[in-house]
């Protein structure tokens, strides 16, 4: 890991670290120097939960989370996850969206529609998306969270984890025919 990190400096290259169970089982004080290292951070809500020890609580009759745009425990965890100003969190939560913190703002994105044929390579393919998206996108973080999803719609719509996967031109032109489909974000 420090010989990738010490290239990405050298070459002003950012480093996406998309976290894993094996890694997250050893604990937050060996994740954070990880995180120290990673301008992006893609965990699963799961992962998330795991690595911050912060489960989500679910609605009561008396607090309503679901009726918030994001979660407390999901601002909390992000506020655990994020060691450096830097840094861009994104959690995805399954069939609820994706969401993103960038210190500044908190993001929200649904699940692009579409049948669910298998789930294998949903995550690495909205990872990456999201990542390559930043790039192409100049770093806007709505529009990146949108390209990730519409991918990784394509990815479940098919067996198998790589079956699916769009070219960069084929995501940009179902966010073009879908321009409806959006974020939402709200003030840190």
């Amino acid at each position: 890991m420090d010989e990738i990190v010490h290239f990405a400096k050298e070459n002003d290259t950012y480093v996406c670290f998309n976290a894993g169970t094996t890694g997250i089982k050893k604990g937050f004080n060996y994740l954070k120097k990880i995180l120290a290292s990673a301008q992006i951070v893609v965990l699963n809500k799961e992962e998330a939960s795991m690595a911050t020890g912060i489960q989500l609580r679910s609605d009561t009759k008396d607090e309503k989370f679901s009726c918030q745009l994001i979660h407390p425990d999901l601002k909390s965890m992000f506020k655990k996850l994020k060691v450096s100003d830097y840094q861009l969190i994104v959690i995805t939560d399954g069939g609820n969206g994706a969401y993103a913190f960038d210190g500044k703002k908190y993001y929200y994105c649904p699940c692009f529609d579409g049948p669910i044929t298998s789930t294998l390579g949903a995550g690495d393919a909205f990872a990456s998306t999201f990542c390559a998206a930043l790039y192409m996108f100049d770093k806007n973080i709505e529009k990146s969270l949108i390209a990730a999803s519409i991918n990784s719609a394509g990815v479940v719509s098919e067996f198998g984890a790589t079956a699916g996967l769009m070219t960069f031109n084929e995501i940009v032109s179902k966010m073009n025919q879908n321009p409806l489909f959006a974020c939402q974000s709200e003030e840190a």
